[in-house]
């Protein structure tokens, strides 16, 4: 039986550990099978668009309502709200209403973790 894979600690610029990266080229990589690579494949085209990309970095931090990511990302509300939307029907953010507000967060746990590698991966450039 294999031993589990080693997880390497990366380091951000600003020096914070990052627990999420494998250790790079040494890293055994089996291939996905057709059916999960067409779910990842999904699950990344949902995720390629710079704005979204964005949003989901800061939900990553913390559920936030459309007002308070339109703010922090520089962009009008409406045009969040619509990235939200596109982001809720492939199922990476999740939605409840708090005070009649729509309070938004990371539908998948596991979005935590490729955020923080794409954010600071030292195998990443």
């Amino acid at each position: 039986m294999e031993a589990p894979m080693q997880r390497s600690k990366g380091r951000t610029k600003a020096g914070i550990d990052l627990p999420c990266c494998v250790d790079g080229p040494q890293a055994r990589i089996k291939p996905f099978g057709r059916q999960r690579a067409t779910h990842l494949a999904e699950m990344l085209r949902a995720l390629a668009h710079p704005l979204r990309l964005d949003i989901i970095a800061s939900l990553a931090q913390s559920e936030r309502h459309v007002g308070s990511l339109a703010e922090q990302l520089k962009a009008k509300p409406a045009i969040v709200s619509q990235q939200l939307r596109i982001l809720r029907s492939s199922r990476l953010v999740a939605v409840k209403r708090q005070g009649g507000m729509a309070l938004y967060s990371l539908e998948l746990a596991e979005l935590r973790r490729l955020v923080c590698c794409l954010s600071g991966c030292p195998h990443m450039r």
